[in-house]
Parts: structure tokens; sequence; C-alpha cells
């Protein structure tokens, strides 16, 4: 009796062990998706805060914030970890970007923040391997990110 209570324990020990070492497959994107919605809320609501005009850029291979500076240029900001230019996991791409429902062409196409706090209705669409997230904002000012099914 006491050796099938040892097994059983040993038994269950494994397995949880074991479940934590199965790497979730979908983690990277999820993580990225989660991280570009609450990035492109805080951008806005630092609009808002700083009075002043932001801006997200797409690329192929990542995305780059921008500001206004005193000339009325947008430039990339670069002395912000926040606000720093980020790169896809690998693997990982944009599929579609959508303004107000119209697509975007995705490189170079971007995404402006005003201090009137108004945010446009977008949607980016992400996939890795066979994964996919969007990212969405509402009209309450909110941005989601959840799964999409394939």
């Amino acid at each position: 009796m006491e050796l099938l209570v040892v097994m059983i324990l040993l038994a269950i020990l494994a397995g949880s062990i074991g479940s934590r070492l199965i790497v979730d497959s979908a983690a990277g994107i999820r993580d990225e998706a989660n991280r570009l919605a609450v990035l492109l809320q805080t951008t806005q609501q630092h609009s808002v805060l700083e009075g002043r005009v932001y801006a997200v850029q797409f690329e192929s291979d990542g995305y780059r914030f921008l500001a206004l500076n005193d000339k009325n240029q947008l430039e990339t900001i670069s002395d912000d970890s926040l606000f720093r230019a980020r790169h896809w996991p690998t693997d990982m791409a944009v599929d579609e970007i959508r303004v107000e429902d119209k697509p975007l062409e995705q490189a170079g196409a971007g995404l402006v923040f005003t201090p009137v706090g108004d945010m446009p209705l977008v949607s980016i669409t992400l996939r890795q391997k066979k994964y996919r997230w969007r990212i969405e904002s509402h009209a309450d000012g909110t941005v989601t990110a959840a799964s999409v099914s394939a």
C-alpha cells in the first residue's frame, strides 16, 4: 500500500514537471500581440497627456514610434525605452493592417495619435506559423488582442 502511494505521488510530480517543460508554441505571437495592444493604447494616452502628436510605423521586420518635433516633422523616438523600435520575433509577420475597415499597405503604414485623444479604428493581424492574432482598437479607446481562428 505504501509503495502504491509513493508511486502515485511520483507520477503526479513527474506529470506536473513535464507539463511545465512543454513549451507553449503560441506564446510568442500571443505575447507580441498583447505587447503591441498595450503600446498602442499607451501611445494614445501619452499623446493626450503630453499634448504631443505621436505615430507608430509598421515595417516588414517590426515597428517604430515617432513624435512630432519642433519643426513639425515626425522623427523616430530613439531615447526612450518604452517607445523604442521593436523587431518582430522569429517567423512573425503582419498579415494585414486595416484602418477604418480599409486595408493599408504594410510596409511603411502607420497610425497617428493626436492630443485630441481620438484613435482610429484599427485592426492589425499578426501571423506566426499556423497562429494568427488580431489587435483591434475600439470606439471607447481600448485596444485588445485576441486569437483568430484559422
